[in-house]
């Protein structure tokens, strides 16, 4: 493949933007979606595409950081790149869900790293003059470093590899850094007011962020209504957050109102026979409603700015500040007990005692505020299942996972020089959810699942640079939090693995 990179700012080809972002629809990975990727991926000519001048085709971003926390990046950079780069007239970026059909049709997990001749191959059966495809490294002096890979298609070229590193919270600035090096690349010159408008970020809430990314890869997996809660929760965190609205507002169309049951036509009365005299009623009878069934509005409905909390938010990890009392309200008294027991989450949080201390003081260390923040779970998540009608029966409640065994044993010694600990699960568990954190101030490590059952605790160079006995504690805790099972089934049992620490 031929490299070529542009130099800064060259001549003006386009000079406006759109007033609103035009990446409303196509979120979602619909069947058509899935129908078009498996037909694209057999040759078929019914599903090629021809090439339009000005599409792009943005790709996941690829985590090698080996750390969890930064999963929701994969899709969320894609994300917003899509969404500032959609409001440039002449830019047409390619649907996401379509985009997504395809990775999913070729076996390309998030984290796959993809090669520029691999992209260029996703290029063409997507119709795409560019391609931006990228990866999420570690930094050598920040905390993380995203590299990014454009190519032109029909030239079979590659254009430019913009650059940006810094750390978590930095996340906004570096997507911009990215954005304009591809403006430039484009060879795209605009105004100060136009690149004004493109500096200002979709969000610059990260927990909105962090609620949105995963929401997405929720939409993607089928939890439509995982999804939408995780969407309104991003609109809680800022209500300005337009493409979580409407991606909100695509679920509503696509999935949630074709879902909805219809209501039963009132059954027609057969007329009287012409030879019986018509009985004059002495009550008046009741004509068949024709105002819609109320029964019929769905459950999830477009968030709103947090003035009319018309949906209860739903949390994570309960607070036992919000429960619901049981005493009367002005709605009428209230509902009779049913004996449910609380939930696994529930259970978790009043079984662990001061994990949350903990897990709370180590979420700087493991570069993770922003998902401590807005938890990383997605058990709490769910929203009520949509459409009227009788519920259905309910589900077998699913077994929650457990950590069958840690090698070395908790209770062992481990070095601060360097150490790994290798956790086994019972089940698959949701490779994109969970945290660990440390009792020890300032502990570097990395943590990440090696495959759906194992995941990898590894450190090196945590010994104090003084030699004292008294410098160095004399036992380490490591805590997991928000882990979850492939079903969204939260982690029970123990959490809590500690070991005696030497040098």
């Amino acid at each position: 493949m031929k490299k070529m990179v542009f130099p800064l700012i060259l001549s003006v080809l386009l000079t406006t933007l759109t007033t609103t972002s035009s990446l409303q629809a196509g979120q979602i990975v619909s069947k058509e979606f899935k129908s078009w990727a498996r037909a694209a991926l057999e040759g078929k000519p019914s599903a090629k595409i021809a090439t339009a001048p000005g599409s792009v085709a943005i790709l996941n971003f690829s985590n090698q950081t080996g750390r969890s926390d930064i999963a929701p990046l994969e899709k969320g950079l894609a994300l917003m790149l899509a969404a500032d780069l959609s409001q440039i007239k002449g830019i047409r970026v390619v649907d996401r869900g379509r985009v997504q059909a395809l990775l999913d049709a070729m076996g390309l997990k998030p984290t796959a790293s993809i090669s520029p001749d691999t992209a260029l191959r996703l290029g063409k059966m997507l119709g795409a003059f560019y391609v931006i495809s990228g990866k999420i490294v570690r930094g050598r002096i920040t905390d993380l470093k995203i590299m990014a890979n454009l190519v032109e298609v029909p030239n079979d070229m590659l254009l430019d590899q913009p650059v940006s590193a810094g750390d978590l919270a930095d996340l906004v600035s570096m997507q911009k850094e990215i954005l304009f090096d591809l403006i430039n690349a484009f060879q795209l010159a605009l105004g100060p007011d136009q690149l004004k408008l493109l500096e200002k970020p979709i969000s610059s809430d990260i927990d909105a962020l962090y609620f949105l990314f995963r929401g997405i890869d929720s939409s993607d997996r089928g939890k439509y209504d995982n999804a939408a809660a995780l969407y309104k929760k991003a609109l809680r965190q800022d209500p300005q957050l337009a493409v979580a609205s409407s991606a909100l507002d695509e679920l509503q169309v696509s999935v949630f109102r074709a879902q909805a049951p219809r209501a039963a036509a009132p059954p027609v009365k057969p007329a009287p026979a012409a030879t019986v005299p018509k009985a004059e009623p002495s009550v008046p009878s009741a004509a068949p409603s024709t105002a819609p069934a109320t029964s019929q509005a769905t459950a999830l409905e477009k968030a709103q700015p947090p003035t009319t909390e018309s949906v209860p938010e739903t949390k994570t990890i309960p607070e036992a500040a919000t429960l619901p009392d049981a005493k009367t309200t002005a709605a009428g008294p209230p509902p009779p007990a049913t004996g449910t027991p609380p939930s696994p989450a529930e259970d978790q949080k009043m079984s662990t005692g001061t994990i949350v201390a903990i897990g709370i003081g180590a979420a700087a260390v493991i570069g993770g505020i922003a998902v401590a923040a807005g938890g990383g779970g997605g058990g709490g998540d769910e929203a009520p299942p949509s459409g009227g009608g009788t519920p259905p029966p309910p589900e077998p409640v699913p077994q929650a996972p457990l950590i069958t065994g840690v090698d070395p044993p908790a209770g062992s010694a481990v070095s601060c020089t360097a150490g790994t600990l290798v956790y086994t699960f019972d089940t698959d568990m949701d490779t994109n959810a969970g945290q660990v954190g440390v009792s020890v101030p300032d502990w570097q490590f990395t943590a990440s699942f090696s495959d759906a059952r194992t995941y990898v605790v590894s450190w090196d160079n945590n010994c104090p640079e003084s030699e004292g006995p008294e410098e160095l504690p004399a036992t380490i805790t490591f805590v997991f939090a928000n882990f979850q099972d492939t079903s969204q089934t939260p982690l029970e049992g123990n959490v809590e693995f500690t070991f005696d620490l030497t040098m």
